[in-house]
C-alpha cells in the first residue's frame, strides 16, 4: 500500500509541490503549539482566530457558518497565492476533512496531522489555559472521530502523521 500511495503522491505533486496541512484532533490536543512551532514559510489558517476576528470571542457561538465561510475564503486566497497552508482546525469528522480539501489543486501535497490525546491531557490543559469549558471540551474531545491511514488516504491525502499525547509516529 504504501508504494501506491507514494507513486500517486509524486505524480500529483512534483518536486516544486506546495503543501497543504490539515491538522485534525479535539481543542487543547496540541493542534495551534504545533502549527506554530512547524510554520515556517507556511501561512496558518487558525478556526479560533477566525472566530476571534469576526465575534470578538474563539469560542464556538451562533456564527459557525460564518467562521466557516471566512476560514474557506482565507484558504482559497492563500491556495491562489501558492502559499504553504496549515489549517488549524478541529477536523473532527471525515466530512469536515475532505471540506478542507475541496478546491486544493494538484499541484499540492496533502498532509494529515492527526493529534490524538487522552482527555486527561486535554482536561488538564483546559483548566491551565481557560479557554474554554470543561464540558464544552469533553463534548469536542467525544464527536473526534480519529481516522486510521487508510481512511485519510481515501479521503484524499497523500500522507498522514500520528502524534500521541506528544509522541510522534509515522
Amino acid at each position: 500500500m504504501a508504494k501506491t500511495r507514494n507513486a500517486k503522491a509524486k505524480k500529483r505533486a512534483p518536486g516544486n509541490a506546495r503543501l497543504i496541512v490539515v491538522l485534525c484532533g479535539p481543542s487543547h490536543s496540541g493542534k495551534s503549539t504545533f502549527a506554530r512551532r512547524f510554520a515556517n514559510g507556511f501561512t496558518i489558517i487558525n478556526s479560533d482566530d477566525v472566530r476571534k476576528s469576526l465575534t470578538g470571542n474563539p469560542e464556538l457561538s451562533e456564527h459557525e457558518s460564518s467562521v466557516w465561510a471566512e476560514f474557506s475564503a482565507r484558504k482559497r486566497i492563500a491556495l491562489r497565492a501558492g502559499q504553504n497552508v496549515i489549517l488549524d482546525a478541529c477536523h473532527l469528522s471525515s466530512k469536515a476533512r475532505r471540506h478542507a480539501l475541496e478546491k486544493v489543486d494538484d499541484r499540492y501535497r496533502k498532509l494529515c496531522v492527526v493529534f490524538d490525546c487522552p482527555f486527561h491531557v486535554i482536561k488538564k490543559r483546559c483548566l491551565r489555559e481557560r479557554r474554554m469549558s470543561l464540558a464544552v471540551a469533553r463534548e469536542i474531545w467525544n464527536l473526534f472521530e480519529k481516522p486510521t491511514l487508510q481512511e485519510l488516504l481515501q479521503e484524499g491525502f497523500d500522507e498522514a502523521y500520528f502524534i500521541s499525547a506528544g509522541v510522534v509516529a509515522l
